[in-house]
């Protein structure tokens, strides 16, 4: 199996590669390992999907005229 460094996979997916080594330590990325001091990302790894926000957010009605999604 390929691999490839952290530097490598964020590059690739367009992050930083602190952000790589997060998600390689919060086991987010399939197949990533430890070896030494550094992690290992397989090649063919897909980039795992951002869990800090969520799209569909419920806002609730007391909130929603700051928001702007009331309905007229």
């Amino acid at each position: 199996m390929e691999y490839m460094t952290t530097e490598q996979a964020a590059e690739k997916w367009g992050i930083s590669d602190r952000r790589a080594r997060l998600l390689c330590g919060r086991a987010r990325i399939d197949g990533a390992h430890k070896e030494g001091r550094s992690y290992l990302v397989p090649a063919d790894a897909a980039k795992p999907s951002d869990g800090r926000r969520r799209g569909d957010s419920v806002v609730p009605q007391e909130y929603a005229v700051i928001y702007g999604t009331v309905a007229s």
